[in-house]
């Protein structure tokens, strides 16, 4: 009877590593899959927001627009800045008359806030040049240099503005540089201070 025990005994110990031997490739391949499905750790894909490198490609490009953008703007400000140089600096020429202000437009020139007589040393600026007559021109104030095709020369400030010719002066002005009969007399004329204009006169 002991003896058939331990045979028994045995028989099922010897089952069980049979069984062991038999099944341990298979377990030891589900261990390798699942040692290699486990995610390992490792740099993002760079994409919109991610951070990576196209985001700071996006940035380099958007820097790239903006320094074209502040380029631009500072030529266009220099453009105009050369225009308005170009429109007021050098000689103009052109033709003047004479006006009497007092009963030809009334006593208030276009620059606001100026009286003019037959007396005042002023002239009023063609409205090609003047702009917009319901306000003050950046010419008003100005101090202009005329001088004719023979010589003679003087010199007024803008306070008005007229629809023809370039200059229309007082008779004060008018005066020194013709006589009244001559009607319209050519000239030519410059803002004293611009490139080009710096006559005696000016001072």
């Amino acid at each position: 009877m002991v003896a058939t025990k331990y045979l028994l005994i045995i028989a099922i110990v010897l089952c069980i590593f049979t069984i062991m031997a038999e099944s341990y490739p298979e377990l030891e391949k589900r261990g390798k899959k699942k040692k290699h499905s486990k995610k390992r750790p490792g740099k993002k894909r760079p994409g919109k927001h991610s951070g990576g490198k196209s985001h700071k490609n996006n940035n380099k490009n958007n820097k790239n627009d903006d320094d074209k953008d502040s380029s631009l703007a500072g030529m266009l400000v220099a453009d105009v800045s050369n225009a308005v140089n170009h429109v007021t600096g050098g000689f103009f020429k052109g033709f003047a008359t004479f006006f009497h202000p007092v009963t030809e437009g009334g006593k208030y020139g276009a620059c606001h806030g100026i009286v003019e007589s037959d007396k005042s040393r002023i002239v009023a600026l063609s409205t090609d040049l003047y702009g917009d007559t319901s306000k003050n021109s950046r010419w008003c104030g100005r101090k202009v240099f005329i001088q004719t095709e023979d010589g003679k020369k003087t010199t007024a400030k803008i306070t008005d503005a007229c629809p023809t010719y370039s200059l229309d002066l007082t008779p004060a002005v008018y005066d020194r540089i013709a006589k009244k009969e001559t009607g319209i007399v050519p000239i030519k004329w410059c803002a004293c201070g611009t490139e080009g204009c710096n006559d005696d006169e000016c001072t």
